[in-house]
């Protein structure tokens, strides 16, 4: 069950971070700024050797030198500017003497005098014997020899390393050496705590020409631990700070000696209390710059640091008896006997009154019989340890795989007391003590973890408890498998996953032939992504339980991971031929759930659910069958019901936390295909029902994580990340989790770090891969960031991520655009909702001159985030160029939308869509629009006289507009308020005539003459060669009834242009009007003349002279010719026409009206 259980919980934490939310970290947030920028220390070039070792080949390991190490080159690198070319990085089996020594020979070979060499040691040091003085004191290289120093080559006497930086300071270079050579662990050295002592003492001799930077004084230890920068030495954590710029006390962006020795030895005593620890900093002269200050760097490692945050055998009477029991008292005599005959009912506690121990208490005590209590007492923890072996001896041989224990708390109980009254008998100075406190406490841990079980509840009080006596058993008797097998089983429980690999190695170590140990260590490393390896281990399970269909189950699984699918195919068969035996008979429950989980594992689900159903037929309690039928959903992705058998399971055992944790991983995956804001708040709850429950556990923090992630709350989820840190250092997960968690807040060195450290520990590259494309991409090492891109998209297709990034690195270095666009295409099919996969094709068919197809990819992009007003730039400029106005005018409509209060987004808009004047509908939207902006500027500047010349240009424009618009809609009333206002705003404009024609015509022709001339005659005055404005006003004199200004206005007018028809005739009709009909014949002939036989301008001329007249016979067929001729009129302008005034009541003139005029029929 425990191997099951396992397992099942473990797989689905895999399968969720391949396919989690953590892969879709925006990447419009890529950190930030992270350029390398080059600064110098005078006009020297810059080197480095830089030295971390934690992990030695026969030495013990220390923790985090080798990361200090790497913090130390990154500083160098990114704040300081060195290339990565120029410094050497000595990383643990990397750091040999002939690799230490080839890189300080190959510093010497290029050094020229004022170059900088900084030379960087974090390690253990120590000296070979005690006796040893300060000249023999080594730094331990990474395989020095833990028995004899003198047997291997690997380490460097600190006279040799002087006399390797005194040749590159006779070269002509400044030198600084760092050292961090005596940190915790390194008392376990041949030369224990003198050693430490006596090398310090040799590092800090002042070597000439060289600064020396050192952890701590001689008798100190330099401390280190996981609240300096997520796990770092305090001295190399603060020196990085100092140099960053901590320490630029003046701030004039350079770090002196004088000003980072002050910042140490301030900084790393006071972080360091109650431990005492003062750092060094010898030779060079105060002024002497050691770093400078990148001031954006310093900027960004500030911003960082803000979110930084600790067995008696019996022994034979027979024969004896009779010796110890003469001359003893009939008394003495009938206890004994009572006490032999209770030993042998096995009635050694109970009953009150007739057991063992009673009879041994009753005994008297006197000198003659202390050997008979002797043997008594020996007999009587003999036979109480019986118990106690019944239920230990087995286990020293072959560990149970079991869940819920099959020992029950009575026996247990019972044990336990037996256990204490053996200890009693037997007294503080006997040899067995230990052992059997050992043992004692080993039962105790079981006891308090029995009930807990047996409810699955776990991590609170007493599973502490429990953990604590195991632990003390293990200090008291430390080859009991049992007792790792307890701690590694619940660990696994709990989520302590480093942990319980240490501990069931340990157990696999003292019993190598237990299934269940190398079935639970095979999962614990598929966990890991080690799958060779846990298929070794599988492969071993499968050795030792050949028939175990569980262990099979899992090998086909590995099987299918590495490759293997001939084998996967085996294992599926053999799964269908188990699955046809069992149906037709009765086989255990064990089997059953075994098959299942072969068939889950060979891909047979509706299979394995049939069986898991007719288990539950049977009993609609079992939990576990419950944990694997939500398995098999999960599998398949069918949340639904995944989420369905894990509730029902909590129902079952609502206070077991892990349940919780995993309902809120399925949640979390169902948010992730649905977008349901229910289900992440689903997820969430869980995550936090699972922490009330086991506060702290790794898998409901890992889900809360994940939440804080997708609702893209960094910060919270920072935390979070760091504490499953804590929890299980070496898993991959957490270490990928915090890795783009900090890329997203910016913090590209600690996504560095983290994303390789949890490549190093084999998590999936596919994952990892676009992350270093994303960080190279901000070094602005666009080759390197496409390589990686390639590889992720090779080892996992069609992840959008990975694509984007792609298309940006070829993007960048300018190459391929072909393929470019290839890309940008399969990311438009599969995510069409992604705004910069749009934009970026947009891009690159502008930059190709493309515009028709730049166009459609603009206004995609920009419907999905309306509120880039660089794509919004992009519409409007390629609009212009391909003059369709349609898509700008609809992206800036859109954006006024939404922006309601940015004038310009109206003001563009509605000139957009009035240039686009094909269709009752953009002129709708330009009204709309143009009625927007001059509301916002009108209540921005109410006062007219406070308005600037910007804005009164742009309300002329949208006055303007609107006008022309409601003249198009035959609005005239509200063209004249528009033009008016237009007029109003702009009365010395070069442009203000048309606008005095246009309200004087519009006047006119809603027959209102007399408002019209005023206009007219303004524009006149303003362009008065214009001819068109002449006959305007001719016409509109003539009509308010000033037929003698009409009759000057018309002769000025053919003056300009004596063939003018519109002047001649209104000539005519205001001569005719002043009763000088032979004139005005002349005239009305004239115009016959200059107008061709078709028109209609001289037979209406005509019928207006003989109406004038009363001549109806004569006027009527004129008038009717006028008409076919093109005359077209309303019948009311012709009805209120003076000149027809003798005739309207003639029914002959009636009957054109209402023949010809259309609002008359």
């Amino acid at each position: 069950m425990l191997t099951r259980f396992y397992l099942l919980v473990q797989t689905v934490i895999v399968s969720l971070f391949i396919s989690s939310a953590f892969a879709q970290t925006p990447v419009d947030n890529r950190g930030g700024k992270a350029e390398t920028v080059p600064t110098t220390l005078g006009s020297g070039t810059t080197y480095g050797v830089v030295v971390g070792i934690s992990t030695y080949q026969f030495l013990p390991a220390l923790r985090f030198a080798d990361r200090d190490a790497l913090v130390f080159a990154d500083y160098l690198v990114r704040s300081r500017g060195v290339p990565k070319s120029q410094i050497e990085t000595l990383i643990n089996k990397e750091a040999t003497l002939i690799n230490l020594t080839d890189a300080l020979t190959t510093v010497k070979k290029k050094v020229t005098p004022g170059d900088r060499v900084y030379v960087y040691f974090a390690g253990h040091g120590d000296i070979e014997t005690k006796n040893d003085s300060t000249e023999n004191a080594m730094l331990m290289l990474y395989g020095a020899s833990r028995q004899d120093y003198n047997a291997t080559f690997d380490k460097c006497y600190l006279r040799d390393m002087k006399r390797w930086l005194d040749s590159l300071t006779q070269a002509g270079a400044e030198v600084v050496f760092v050292a961090d050579a005596c940190r915790s662990g390194a008392f376990a050295l041949m030369g224990g705590q003198i050693g430490q002592s006596r090398t310090m003492l040799g590092l800090g001799k002042e070597w000439t020409g060289q600064v020396k930077i050192l952890s701590c004084e001689p008798g100190e230890l330099a401390i280190e631990g996981v609240e300096f920068g997520n796990g770092r030495g305090l001295f190399s954590y603060c020196l990085v700070d100092g140099l960053m710029g901590m320490a630029d006390s003046d701030k004039d962006h350079v770090v002196t000696k004088s000003e980072l020795e002050v910042y140490l030895k301030t900084t790393v005593p006071k972080t360091a209390k109650p431990h005492i620890q003062h750092p060094e900093l010898l030779g060079g002269e105060g002024d002497m710059p050691i770093g400078t200050v990148n001031t954006d760097s310093l900027r960004t490692y500030q911003q960082r640091k803000t979110r930084d945050y600790s067995l008696l055998t019996a022994t034979q009477t027979k024969g004896f008896e009779e010796d110890l029991l003469r001359g003893q008292d009939s008394t003495t005599r009938r206890v004994f006997k009572l006490f032999e005959q209770a030993l042998a009912s096995r009635n050694l506690l109970h009953p009150a009154g007739q057991s063992a121990i009673h009879y041994f208490r009753q005994m008297p005590i006197t000198r003659n019989n202390a050997k008979l209590l002797g043997l008594m007492k020996r007999n009587l923890v003999a036979a109480l340890q019986v118990r106690t072996e019944g239920l230990l001896r087995p286990l020293l041989q072959k560990v149970k795989d079991e869940f819920k224990t099959s020992i029950s708390t009575a026996q247990l109980d019972s044990t336990i007391a037996e256990m204490d009254t053996s200890i009693l008998l037997l007294g503080k100075g006997h040899n067995l003590i230990q052992n059997l406190t050992a043992r004692r406490l080993f039962l105790q841990g079981k006891r308090l973890l029995t009930t807990k079980r047996e409810r699955y509840e776990f991590n609170d009080t007493l599973s502490q408890m429990a953990m604590a006596r195991f632990r003390e058993s293990i200090r008291l008797e430390p080859n009991m498998p049992y007792t790792y097998w307890e701690m590694g089983a619940a660990s696994l429980i709990l989520g302590q996953l480093d942990s319980s690999l240490i501990y069931l190695e340990k157990c696999l170590e003292l019993v190598p032939n237990s299934s269940s140990i190398w079935n639970v260590l095979g999962a614990e490393y598929q966990s890991r992504n080690q799958l060779q390896k846990a298929q070794t281990y599988y492969e071993h399970a499968q050795q030792i339980a050949p028939d175990d269909l569980e262990i099979q189950a899992y090998l086909s699984q590995i099987s299918h991971l590495v490759g293997n699918e001939k084998q996967v195919e085996i294992y599926r068969k053999k799964a269908l031929a188990e699955y046809q035996r069992q149906s037709s008979g009765q086989a255990k429950r064990e089997t059953m759930l075994g098959l299942a989980e072969l068939l889950r594992c060979t891909g047979q689900h509706d299979k394995a659910i049939n069986l898991l159903r007719n288990l539950l037929k049977t009993d609609s309690t079992d939990a576990e069958v419950y944990l694997v039928l939500y398995r098999v959903f999960s599998d398949q992705k069918k949340f639904s019901e995944s989420i369905t058998a894990i509730e029902k399971f909590i129902h079952l055992y609502p206070a077991f936390g892990m349940a919780h944790a995993m309902r809120g991983f399925e949640y979390n995956a169902r948010y992730r295909a649905t977008k349901q804001a229910a289900d992440l708040h689903q997820a969430n709850e869980s995550a936090e029902e699972s922490l009330r429950l086991s506060p702290g556990n790794y898998y409901g923090l890992l889900i809360r994580c994940m939440v804080e992630v997708e609702r893209q709350n960094y910060r919270a989820a920072l935390p979070l990340a760091q504490r499953a840190i804590l929890v299980n250092t070496s898993l991959a997960e957490p270490h990928f989790i915090l890795g783009i968690i900090s890329f997203a807040l910016g913090d590209t060195t600690q996504a560095w770090i983290s994303l390789a450290h949890a490549d190093s520990l084999k998590y999936n590259k596919s994952e990892i891969y676009p992350f270093y494309g994303m960080l190279y991409e901000i070094q602005k090492k666009y080759s390197l960031a496409e390589r990686y891109y390639r590889m992720a998209d090779t080892l996992k297709p069609n992840i959008p991520r990975t694509l984007a990034g792609l298309m940006r690195s070829l993007a960048f270095q300018q190459k391929n655009l072909e393929e470019i666009l290839s890309l940008s295409q399969r990311l438009q099919k599969l995510t069409p909702a992604n705004e910069e996969v749009w934009t970026m094709a947009g891009y690159l068919y502008y930059r190709q001159k493309k515009y028709v197809e730049a166009l459609p990819a603009f206004s995609e992009a920009f419907r999905l985030n309306p509120k880039n007003t660089k794509t919004l730039k992009m519409i409007d400029e390629i609009s212009g160029l391909t003059k369709q106005y349609k898509p700008a005018a609809e992206a800036y409509r859109r954006a006024s939308d939404l922006d309601t209060t940015n004038v310009f987004y109206a003001f563009t808009a509605a000139n957009l869509f009035y240039a686009d004047r094909f269709g009752l509908k953009q002129l709708d939207e330009a009204f709309t629009m143009a009625s927007r902006a001059v509301h916002l500027d009108v209540v921005k500047y109410p006062i007219a006289a406070r308005r600037d010349s910007n804005v009164n240009a742009r309300l002329a424009i949208i006055y303007s507009l609107l006008g022309n618009i409601s003249d198009t809609r035959h609005e005239p009333q509200q063209a004249i308020d528009w033009y008016e206002k237009f007029v109003l705003i702009n009365p010395d404009s070069v442009w203000i005539s048309p606008y005095h024609f246009r309200i004087g015509s519009l006047y006119l022709n809603m027959n209102q003459p007399d408002k019209a001339v005023h206009n007219l005659k303004e524009a006149v005055r303003l362009k008065p060669e214009n001819i068109e404005y002449h006959t305007q006003l001719t016409v509109a004199l003539v009509r308010s009834g000033d037929a003698v200004a009409g009759e000057a206005e018309a002769k000025a007018l053919l003056r300009l242009d004596s063939v003018n028809v519109r002047g001649t005739q209104t000539l005519a009709v205001a001569i005719l009007r002043q009763g000088r009909y032979a004139e005005a014949w002349q005239w009305g002939q004239r115009l016959e003349k200059i107008t061709p036989p078709t028109s209609w301008e001289a037979p209406y001329f005509y019928a207006r002279w003989f109406a004038r007249q009363g001549n109806v016979k004569e006027a009527l067929p004129q008038l009717e010719k006028a008409f076919k001729q093109g005359f077209s009129t309303n019948a009311s302008a012709i009805l209120t026409n003076p000149d027809f005034a003798s005739i309207k009541q003639d029914s002959g003139f009636m009957s054109l009206i209402r023949t010809y005029c259309s609002d008359k029929k």
